[in-house]
């Protein structure tokens, strides 16, 4: 499915499409937008709410 327009011109608008369109289908594959600093950021606020969680189980 080529993202090209009227006179072979790229279709930016197409080619976004296609890309979201295969992104939330899975077809390209896992990949995550986070940065390395987001993800290690919320394993860190995930690991606080679960130890708070286990102390007020306490």
């Amino acid at each position: 499915m080529p993202a090209k327009g009227k006179g072979g011109e790229l279709d930016l608008e197409k080619a976004a499409v296609i890309l979201l369109t295969d992104y939330r289908t899975g077809s390209i594959g896992r990949i995550s937008m986070e940065t390395p600093e987001l993800r290690a950021a919320r394993a860190k606020q995930l690991l606080a709410e679960s130890v708070a969680v286990d102390a007020e189980k306490d």
